[in-house]
């Protein structure tokens, strides 16, 4: 190569290398003085049924989500719906205004969401149901049954009657699964134990609530409550008893009389890492995503110093077993009829955790009329 450039009289020379110095001028000029481009912010949306009042479920989420959109810097947008139609058009006003993450809470109805998902395919929505299927959508679940066999480990070490009540808000297959794993991480270290269910057919209902854990204590003989509902009707119902409980979805720092702690969920954590897949633009990868104990998004939390050093190192001893990957749902798992559910060493599959947990685990039984 250089043979040939000595072959180019000077003048030649001294052209190409002036040429050469106007186009690194060129190219400098382009990248010093092109206009600096301003990434646009990421917006995230979410929808409350039942407003951002911080006492209630919704401004858990609320408040949860904030703080994890303040973690990533991202614009949080929320739109309150008091029904279908205008959970429906939130929907819709959310995709328009550059939301790039919508979160469905409250587990709308598919009817209300599908056409505002169709419309809009380059929107990423998160829901807490798998009834909703489209591309762009992914169901994230919290592992709570996690915390729950925990609270029946506990429950079943604190017994002296050997019935634990169960006040519990309508057969869907996660109140399903949550009171099945309740009962094996009871009769895991108590076999005796019984978990006596009411139904209240309704996500909040106080008076009915109230009476269920009248009925479980006076009628079944349980000393010791839980509940999955909406509110907290059940845990002063039993403090007014004199009933130890334990809580679902709500603190108990403040350590109560009755309370032997509460299965709660580190919402942040949760909406973290759903914010961190989307961000990353592999969020709809994956059609069901669950989040779990083993994340330290589910806690049973604020257990008292009350109880006995062998409960708590049992309880302690499960939770290392699930931080280390132990399902809970690991057969042989066999109904309230005796039907081997779950074979000897096989796992539930979490598809059928959530469409086909239509049974109860041994030891469950429920509350007449």
């Amino acid at each position: 190569m250089m043979k040939y450039f000595r072959a180019i009289p000077d003048w030649g020379r001294w052209l190409i290398a002036f040429v050469l110095f106007l186009v690194a001028i060129g190219i400098f000029g382009v990248f010093a003085f092109a206009p600096t481009q301003t990434p646009q912010t990421v917006k995230v949306g979410l929808i409350l049924p039942c407003g951002m009042d911080a006492s209630k479920q919704c401004g858990t989420y609320y408040e949860s989500l904030k703080h994890a959109c303040e973690d990533f810097d991202v614009e949080l947008l929320v739109r309150e719906s008091k029904n279908a139609q205008e959970y429906r058009q939130a929907a819709h006003d959310l995709a328009k205004e550059g939301v790039g993450l919508i979160f469905l809470c409250g587990n709308p109805r598919p009817s209300t969401v599908d056409d505002a998902i169709s419309e809009n395919p380059k929107v990423t929505f998160a829901t807490m149901t798998s009834d909703i299927k489209a591309p762009n959508v992914t169901a994230c679940f919290v592992r709570m049954y996690q915390g729950r066999y925990l609270a029946g480990a506990l429950a079943a070490m604190q017994t002296k009657t050997d019935v634990i009540g169960y006040v519990a808000a309508m057969q869907n297959p996660e109140v399903t699964r949550e009171i099945n794993a309740f009962a094996l991480g009871a009769r895991r270290l108590n076999p005796k134990v019984r978990v006596v269910v009411a139904w209240t057919n309704a996500w909040k209902n106080e008076e009915k609530e109230t009476e269920n854990v009248r009925r479980l204590v006076k009628e079944a003989g349980a000393d010791i409550v839980t509940y999955h509902q909406d509110d907290q009707s059940v845990h002063r119902a039993a403090s007014d008893l004199g009933v130890d409980y334990i809580g679902y979805q709500v603190r108990q720092a403040d350590m109560p009389e009755h309370s032997l702690g509460s299965v709660v969920c580190r919402w942040d954590i949760y909406y973290r890492a759903i914010i961190d897949h989307y961000l990353k633009g592999d969020l709809n990868k994956i059609k069901t995503r669950w989040i779990g104990i083993e994340d330290g998004a589910v806690w049973l939390s604020d257990v008292p110093d009350r109880i006995e050093y062998l409960t708590g190192y049992f309880v302690v001893r499960l939770r290392r077993e699930l931080d280390h990957g132990r399902p809970v749902f690991k057969g042989p798992i066999r109904d309230t009829t005796g039907r081997l559910r779950v074979g000897d060493g096989e796992v539930l599959r979490d598809d059928a955790m959530i469409t086909r947990m239509d049974w109860f685990a041994e030891g469950v039984e429920f509350l007449g009329k």
